[in-house]
């Protein structure tokens, strides 16, 4: 009676036993961590970003200088001039940082400014830029190697989709 009663309960215990199943991360969950990874390693490379206070800086995307421009009711050629050097194929996202320093209050008025991202063969790169009369101009480039980041470096659950 006992074994009878082991039994039933071992294969009771087996029936009730749910799999434990990973759902993988989704496809949005997964570019942004991996955006963060590859501008973490952008800063890591380049300590003049960490430097540079908060209050002192306004950080942009292509998407949010082209939401900037398309706000204004005149055509400002500075601002597109530093949209066109956000173009180009990068990992992640271009990243355009601009200087205010205690005489400018707008990004128009601001005369030095960044940009930095990684290429697609992993190499980070920092531009430095200067305003002139009509538009921002590549004053410095510095290289750093960087990290080559993939989803399979991230979390297994974003290699699974």
């Amino acid at each position: 009676m006992a074994k009878f009663l082991l039994s039933s309960f071992m294969l009771f215990m087996l029936l009730e036993q749910q799999p434990i199943v990973s759902t993988p991360m989704p496809f949005d969950e997964c570019i942004a961590q991996l955006k963060r990874e590859i501008q973490y390693d952008v800063y890591l490379s380049f300590p003049v970003l960490k430097e540079i206070e908060s209050n002192k800086k306004r950080t942009f995307t292509s998407k949010s200088l082209c939401s900037l421009i398309s706000k204004r009711e005149k055509r400002d050629r500075q601002l597109e001039s530093l949209l066109s050097l956000l173009e180009g194929a990068s990992m992640g996202e271009k990243h355009l940082v601009i200087i205010k320093d205690d005489t400018t209050s707008t990004i128009t008025e601001a005369t030095h400014a960044y940009i930095h991202y990684k290429e697609l063969n992993g190499t980070n790169i920092l531009l430095e830029l200067k305003r002139k009369k009509n538009k921002w101009k590549i004053d410095k480039k510095r290289i750093a190697r960087g990290k080559y980041i993939t989803f399979k470096d991230l979390n297994e659950d974003c290699v699974k989709q």
